[in-house]
């Protein structure tokens, strides 16, 4: 019980120090954001690095995994699509709340 209780308030105050971090210094906003999912006929990564946002994502053009039945994927690395954009600084502040 007690580990549970430090971590419930080491978890709550590094969530108040994150925050006035980013409400303090609203101009450069330090923000790291990783989600990852593969599988065999699937691949998402979407990383959020400062304020810029990377998607990548296998983009089933020629309908591959339609009758995909092998144990590893379908997908290559070179069949990957990645998309870059900026975030806005409310953005930004809408992914941390």
């Amino acid at each position: 019980m007690k580990r549970y209780l430090l971590f419930c308030y080491l978890t709550f105050f590094g969530f108040i120090i994150f925050n006035f971090a980013c409400f303090t210094h609203a101009s450069k906003i330090n923000l790291y954001i990783n989600y990852h999912y593969s599988a065999e006929t699937i691949y998402t990564n979407i990383r959020v690095n400062n304020s810029i946002l990377f998607y990548t994502y296998f983009d089933d053009v020629d309908n591959k995994s339609e009758n995909w039945l092998k144990q590893y994927p379908v997908w290559t690395k070179n069949e990957l699509v990645t998309k870059k954009v900026v975030l806005t600084e409310k953005e930004c502040f809408d992914l941390i709340e």
